[in-house]
């Protein structure tokens, strides 16, 4: 019966520690992924900067 109790709260305190590690890991991700998509929005904003500072006047 002893050995459950402990089982348990193994079980118990290794998940709390998962779900400690893996928080940040996923905050980190969604970090990540916000950081890259204000780096592509940047660069197309560039990319349409430099288009029309560059395109032909004959074309319109």
């Amino acid at each position: 019966m002893l050995m459950k109790l402990l089982g348990i709260v193994l079980i118990v305190v290794g998940g709390s520690m998962i779900l400690g590690t893996l928080f940040p890991l996923i905050g980190s991700v969604f970090a990540l992924a916000f950081v890259l998509v204000k780096l592509a929005i940047s660069g197309a904003i560039t990319y349409l900067g430099y288009r029309f500072l560059t395109r032909d006047e004959e074309a319109y």
